[in-house]
């Protein structure tokens, strides 16, 4: 890698349409036609890393089923796509900081775990995408050659139309993440850490909830 400075990537995903129904529910139809695009370049100068990635999506629904059991009697697509700007700059011997950037139309299960659909289904059965946005940002700290720890941030949110229907205030509109950890490498090839997440989720009702998370974590890769 010492020798490349920039690297290309191609890669055909397995699709995974994800729409949410009249009862704001997240369904999957499983009527997939296309598989998922990704394209990436990535640059390797002497300060750290860098990559610039799309996303190209076919999005579909055949007489879908509906989380109450009702069954659509049309179908519809639609094509959504999305891009991702992200970095690692070295700072302060093995230390770095990592941002990323994403926007998109559609992106569903690819930003923020599925917290945001790639669309809405309505009544008729037509396709509405959604478009989302986010941001993450983190900085690792090398305390010795064994032990590390990382502090990061992330926001990720969704943009709809002003005229969302009552029955889908329920349909996530923001979240965000801060997370915090202590890792030791005690030897090759191991990882034993403890790591704290703190995440906020805001829906379109404006209501919101939180989850406080401790994560234990022994690891061996053979």
């Amino acid at each position: 890698i010492d020798k490349v400075s920039v690297a290309y990537d191609f890669s055909f995903e397995q699709p995974e349409t994800t729409l949410i129904d009249k009862n704001a529910s997240i369904i999957t139809p499983q009527d997939d036609l296309l598989p998922d695009l990704v394209t990436r370049v990535r640059y390797y100068p002497s300060w750290g890393e860098a990559s610039f990635a799309l996303l190209f999506r076919h999005i579909a629904q055949d007489k879908a089923l509906l989380s109450d059991a009702t069954q659509l009697s049309s179908k519809d697509s639609a094509f959504g796509y999305a891009a991702n700007l992200s970095a690692k700059i070295q700072t302060y011997n093995q230390d770095d900081i990592r941002f990323d950037l994403q926007y998109g139309l559609g992106m569903g299960r690819y930003m923020a775990y599925n917290a945001f659909a790639a669309g809405f289904v309505d009544d008729d059965g037509k396709i509405r995408l959604r478009k989302s946005y986010g941001a993450h940002l983190g900085y690792r700290h090398f305390w010795s050659q064994t032990l590390r720890s990382t502090l990061a941030y992330a926001y990720a949110a969704t943009e709809d139309s002003n005229e969302i229907r009552s029955d889908l205030q329920k349909a996530n509109k923001s979240v965000t993440s801060l997370q915090a950890n202590l890792f030791w490498t005690p030897f090759a090839n191991a990882l034993a850490g403890l790591e704290y997440s703190h995440g906020t989720r805001e829906v379109q009702s404006t209501d919101t909830g939180k989850i406080d998370l401790a994560l234990l974590v022994f690891r061996y890769e053979f």
